[in-house]
């Protein structure tokens, strides 16, 4: 009588700490680590009597989560006056090493083997919730709209503030002229990282670099450099403008200036990548083009302006509008095959739509922007159609208060995908 109930024992905790089996199996050395853990994890919980210690990490693997995710928990924390004392440590490889150096000032990172069977624990009961040091909720989205209302975690020491100036000299950057920086998604980065595994799933959002050549030569024309970043890029920029400066391929990129052009452009233009919380982090306006799906558009900052691909009814050739790109439920579609399912296709913004918002970004910020009298109530009508209230899978709100902009030199032209 006793087998049955020993095999339901058996088959929970199989299943409560199957993740954690699956983790052990593939970083055998927390094998080892555990009886230094479980010493750790007897001295956290007798110093709990006199200081709340937490444990947790730091997402390091993709630059986006490496940047955004940790200032926004910077900023929660900050935000809510949590008084505890969290230990972190990266549970992969950091993918840029500056950052991982950089971080290490403003928070206690400790070896991975030490904190890392400890974590597990934590993670797998909920009576040691309190011991977690969790992330912001948003992940690298800022829900609770912290990003307007505080100043960066980061500082550049004075010694880095003299690599980063002799790194633009370099680069051909006259002291304190002002320069912009563009990335522009493909999928060679990820290939190169996680080699045959397939991620092809997210090439929707992948873009030509050659279709905003109009908008970066405009911006040269203008007086400012225009610098296209990127770790690993599929082609050149064809262009051979003075100002123009093709950082990505040109052999002169490093992880540390990845972070301070960043830091100190005059703005970003980005198809909603991972380089481009460098610039979010230290609070530089954003210009974002070709963005899909809209329904995880970034709205929570007032320095953020941004259009979306045109979504192309395979069904009759029309272009949805903004309202049927959320009933037909292809605003949220984050795969490429969902959008196929649903017969749309995606098609990338024009070379004049990319330049109409890069230069209505550039004249914003010089303060020369010729608004019109329609402006706002074609912006009022796109908040009010956003799905402001939206979650993701587990629950999470994906926006706080819609401050951006959607471009409106498009919506001026395209009064039609608002009706």
């Amino acid at each position: 009588m006793k087998k049955p109930y020993l095999s339901k024992l058996v088959n929970f905790i199989c299943n409560k700490f199957v993740k954690e089996i699956r983790i052990i199996k593939s970083e055998p050395i927390l094998l080892l680590a555990f009886p230094v853990s479980l010493i750790s994890f007897s001295i956290i919980f007798i110093l709990q009597l006199f200081v709340k210690i937490r444990v947790g990490f730091i997402r390091s693997d993709r630059l986006g989560h490496f940047a955004a995710n940790t200032e926004l928990y910077l900023c929660n924390r900050d935000n809510r006056n949590l008084d505890f004392i969290d230990l972190h440590y990266f549970p992969r490889k950091p993918c840029n090493h500056e950052m991982a150096r950089i971080w290490k000032r403003y928070l206690i990172v400790l070896p991975y083997f030490l904190l890392r069977p400890l974590d597990l624990i934590f993670r797998s009961f909920n009576c040691f919730f309190s011991y977690r040091a969790v992330e912001a909720i948003g992940g690298d989205r800022d829900i609770d709209n912290l990003l307007d209302r505080t100043s960066p975690h980061i500082n550049f020491t004075f010694n880095e503030e003299m690599r980063g100036k002799e790194g633009l000299a370099r680069l051909g950057i006259k002291d304190n002229a002002p320069y912009i920086c563009i990335t522009v998604r493909d999928s060679l980065y990820l290939n190169m990282i996680y080699g045959e595994m397939n991620v092809t799933y997210h090439n929707h959002r992948d873009s030509n670099i050659q279709d905003y050549l109009l908008a970066i030569e405009t911006l040269a024309n203008r007086g400012y450099y225009v610098i296209r970043m990127g770790a690993e890029v599929r082609e050149p920029l064809n262009s051979s403008h003075p100002r123009v400066i093709d950082y990505a391929s040109n052999g002169m990129r490093t992880e540390f200036m990845d972070i301070y052009l960043g830091a100190k452009c005059f703005f970003a233009i980005s198809t909603a990548t991972g380089w481009d919380a460098i610039p979010l982090i230290f609070r530089r306006p954003i210009a974002f083009v070709n963005v899909a799906p809209l329904g995880i558009l970034f709205t929570f900052s007032s320095k953020i302006l941004a259009i979306a691909k045109h979504h192309i009814s395979k069904l009759d050739g029309r272009e949805l509008t903004m309202r049927e790109i959320f009933s037909r439920n292809v605003g949220f579609c984050t795969v490429k095959y969902e959008f196929n399912d649903k017969d749309v296709e995606l098609v990338d913004n024009t070379p004049e739509e990319i330049r109409d918002l890069v230069v209505e970004m550039a004249d914003r910020l010089e303060g020369v922007f010729q608004s019109k009298p329609e402006d706002k109530k074609l912006q009022s009508t796109f908040r009010k159609i956003f799905p402001k209230n939206a979650k993701d899978a587990n629950g999470i709100r994906l926006h706080g208060k819609i401050y951006s902009r959607y471009g409106s030199i498009f919506l001026r032209n395209n009064l039609s995908w608002l009706q």
